[in-house]
């Protein structure tokens, strides 16, 4: 069975976790990047955090279509 999740943020995310073992998930963004940490992002700016730090799932596993 597929399901189609709409949003890339950390509902969407988390939910996709939990049922990617029973569905094959979709995930749905505006953005073209991976889910990152929005809270992080001013950090990031201000040059306290790594920009590896701001993306909280790896991209291997994952296709990304544009």
């Amino acid at each position: 069975m597929r399901l189609l999740i709409v949003g890339n943020g950390a509902g969407g995310v988390e939910l996709a976790k939990q049922l990617s073992d029973e569905y094959e998930v979709t995930i749905i963004e505006q953005e073209n990047l991976p889910y990152y940490t929005k809270p992080l992002l001013s950090h990031y700016i201000a040059g306290t955090v790594k920009k590896e730090k701001l993306f909280l799932i790896r991209l291997s596993g994952m296709k990304i279509k544009g």
